[in-house]
């Protein structure tokens, strides 16, 4: 994330074997995959955790790694047996909203931005809006943010927010926004006052 400047160690729970090729998801950062020479592994947490990748391939020295993004087929050479593809958007990450801030506004209410918090974002996630993709920028695979135009601020109501993957066709769960009207509010009131047991009178409220 520096160009190098520093260096962790991502290794978690991999297997102690040398690691013959690397391969970042171009649409996922968080997304590894590597060659190794008992075979393929990936991550989808920056190393957190490792697991095997796909089923039928030989636990063979894999040299190298190549995507074609377009139809998301991760193509694994091999020593000695040939060269094998998988189809990995089936592997990428669900999206899930744990929170959102803020969670409502009022009817009228000016253009603002929505910070949306939870897991597995990638770099084009997109936050809906009631199903429509929304502005939205990329902090992390925790945190996208996201501009709410006014237009969508003029009516009560309760739309869902949703987090969407494009590369992976994923939808995440439902956060609720509540749109409230703009509750009353009182300014004057006319007469303020009268003595106790006085004729009937029409008090005036303004707001």
């Amino acid at each position: 994330t520096d160009a190098g400047i520093t260096w962790s160690d991502i290794s978690s729970d991999l297997p102690n074997t040398p690691v013959d090729a690397i391969l970042i998801d171009p649409d996922s950062p968080e997304t590894l995959f590597i060659g190794t020479d008992i075979g393929t592994f990936y991550t989808s947490s920056s190393g957190a955790s490792w697991s095997a990748l796909g089923t039928g391939l030989p636990n063979v020295v894999v040299t190298g790694l190549a995507l074609h993004n377009g139809s998301r087929t991760l193509r694994a050479s091999t020593h000695g047996r040939s060269v094998w593809d998988l189809n990995i958007s089936t592997l990428l990450p669900l999206p899930s909203i744990s929170s959102i801030s803020p969670a409502s506004a009022t009817v009228g209410s000016a253009q603002f931005t929505l910070a949306v918090n939870g897991v597995q974002f990638v770099a084009n996630s997109e936050v809906e809006w009631n199903g429509v993709a929304l502005t939205t920028t990329y902090v992390s695979a925790t945190e996208l943010t996201a501009v709410v135009p006014a237009s969508d601020l003029t009516a009560a109501g309760t739309p869902s927010i949703t987090v969407f993957n494009p590369t992976s066709g994923k939808l995440s769960n439902t956060a609720a926004f509540t749109v409230d009207n703009v509750p009353p509010a009182l300014t004057s009131v006319s007469p303020a006052s009268t003595l106790a047991g006085g004729a009937a009178l029409t008090l005036t409220v303004n707001g």
